[in-house]
């Protein structure tokens, strides 16, 4: 299957607001559950989504860096989870 940008941003978008739906919450919980260190990429996103243009323009191989991967990959996750 190949996730639409739309479904992407639809994440990102959802993210950047306070959980109120139980489908995200329920998806967030197990990613906690799951891939803790992921999910601790996703709620330093929370927290200030604007970090995301930094860790993208950071240079290769940094902590940044990786954390613009982690959040490229486990958006598409919650892109197939949510809406899949």
């Amino acid at each position: 299957m190949i996730l639409e940008d739309f479904d992407r941003e639809l994440v990102l978008h959802r993210l950047s607001e306070p959980v109120e739906d139980d489908e995200l919450r329920h998806a967030l919980d197990r990613l906690r559950k799951n891939f803790y260190e992921a999910w601790k990429v996703l709620k330093e996103y929370r927290e200030d989504n604007s970090r995301l243009e930094d860790w993208q323009r950071a240079e290769k191989p940094s902590l940044a860096w990786r954390k613009a991967l982690f959040l490229e990959e486990w958006v598409s996750v919650l892109a197939v989870a949510l809406y899949g």
